[in-house]
């Protein structure tokens, strides 16, 4: 095997691989401190601190639980990314012209000829041309703790290294095309993307986090904003289960209902489940006053203009809804009356 000479090498496709590095520490922190979801909740927080009971304010533990599972995901994501930056800064051992030679990685070009040790690492992907008992692990791609054999023929990934024996694989796929060049460029991105993207486009940054603001921030705000002298009654927890177990039924069935009646539509789902979480907190909140209908009907005059104005509806990222949704969600309103009425759960 004499390997690529080098009027070949002058003309192959080289290694270019832009550095990349991942976020630092405090830059995963704050992304994931200073959010609009975490804002909304601590300003509640504050609020019931300040004019309520401290056990309503239990709540708030809702921004450390939710700021401590992002930090901890991205900084594993970050410990990988670090370690596949590194693969790109060790030198490799290739045969030109019938010579080994030692060169930097940016110097590997396509159809080099690259000799493998115990102890190597693997820069770009390619196909086993000699092996002599040669084991590659491959854990850091793809999770797997126990090195895979490797005969003439088969396929190599970067970002896996030797462990034992010996070889010489051909560079099949070099620079950006490589596997771990691929992977890195892939986890650098740094957005959150909707579980379902029903239009077919990547979901924008933020967008789950404004929704969730919207029907779970607001409406905890209801829910721990008028104090209560009946800090506790018998029969409290087969009370409460005998309300949210059947409103929580017929509200989840009458988001999906309406998610599919509209071929998939987001805006449609987040409609129904407004305006019925909306009917459970009119619920709730009764006996009424007036300044629970005033801060009732604040929450569904702004959620309103939400929808009604251009800007805050491409905020959102919602549409126009449709009738549809609305009907679904007064259907879905008018079970959990019912409900309420046969189990007779909630004051009059």
């Amino acid at each position: 095997m004499e390997g690529l000479t080098s009027a070949q090498v002058a003309v192959a496709k080289r290694n270019t691989v832009p550095r990349r590095t991942s976020r630092s520490l405090p830059a995963i922190i704050r992304a994931n401190v200073l959010t609009l979801f975490n804002l909304v909740i601590g300003v509640l927080w504050a609020l019931i601190l300040i004019f309520g009971e401290w056990q309503d304010s239990l709540f708030g533990l809702v921004i450390v639980a939710n700021a401590m599972i992002g930090i901890v995901q991205e900084l594993r994501a970050k410990r990988t990314l670090d370690q596949l930056a590194v693969v790109n800064e060790v030198p490799v051992t290739v045969r030109r012209d019938g010579r080994d030679q030692r060169i930097r990685p940016g110097q590997i070009v396509l159809g080099d000829l690259i000799l493998l040790g115990p102890g190597d690492r693997l820069l770009v992907d390619g196909e086993v041309v000699a092996a002599e008992w040669l084991e590659i692990d491959e854990s850091l791609l793809t999770g797997e703790a126990d090195p895979v054999h490797k005969q003439p023929g088969d396929q190599v990934l970067s970002g896996s290294f030797v462990v034992a024996g010996s070889g010489a694989f051909t560079a099949t796929k070099v620079g950006e095309d490589a596997y771990a060049a691929r992977l890195t460029k892939q986890a650098s991105r740094f957005f959150y993307a909707l579980a379902a993207v029903a239009r077919g486009r990547p979901a924008r940054h933020g967008v789950p986090v404004r929704v969730n603001a919207l029907t779970i921030g607001v409406p905890a705000f209801f829910l721990a904003l008028a104090p209560t002298a009946e800090r506790s009654l018998p029969g409290f927890v087969p009370c409460v289960l005998r309300f949210a177990v059947p409103a929580g039924l017929i509200a989840g069935a009458g988001v999906i209902l309406s998610f599919s009646a509209a071929g998939g539509e987001r805006t449609a789902a987040v409609v129904t489940l407004f305006l019925v979480t909306w009917w459970v907190l009119v619920l709730i909140a009764r006996p009424l006053n007036t300044w629970k209908i005033a801060l009732i009907g604040a929450m569904a005059a702004l959620f309103a203009l939400a929808l009604a104005i251009p800007s805050t509806r491409a905020f959102f990222e919602l549409g126009t809804g449709g009738w549809a949704a609305v009907a679904i969600a007064v259907a879905a309103s008018a079970g959990i009356s019912a409900a309420v009425k046969l189990t007779g759960t909630l004051r009059t």
